[in-house]
């Protein structure tokens, strides 16, 4: 059991990893960029990962684990992955697009008329 658990804590870490590929698409980060995105993921996963150990194994170090965490990983990106990163872009794209047109009404509404 504890091993299917930390197959699917290895989908949700690919999932975020996914979350970050999708904005650095989107807004077209360079190398800076991905570097923060980067150590934001690492930052998240990592913490989690060895709380998640901790809590599920009452401390105890079982390398087998790993194994699971790594194959759920493995299967997320190899099966949900394109699907998931392409909807995440539809999202931020569409999210962008509203963004827009409610700056565009804000500042619509407080343009006053000009006298000649």
């Amino acid at each position: 059991m504890i091993l299917l658990r930390c197959a699917c804590f290895g989908a949700a870490a690919g999932l975020l990893y996914d979350l970050f590929q999708a904005l650095r698409l989107h807004f077209r980060w360079k190398k800076r960029g991905t570097a923060l995105a980067d150590g934001l993921f690492w930052l998240t996963v990592l913490p989690g990962f060895l709380l998640f150990f901790l809590h599920a194994t009452d401390g105890r170090l079982r390398f087998y684990l790993l194994l699971g965490l790594a194959g759920g990983a493995f299967a997320y990106r190899r099966t949900l992955s394109p699907a998931v990163v392409w909807l995440l872009k539809k999202i931020l794209a569409g999210a962008s697009w509203l963004t827009g047109q409610i700056a565009r009404a804000l500042l619509w509404t407080f343009s006053f008329p000009r006298g000649q």
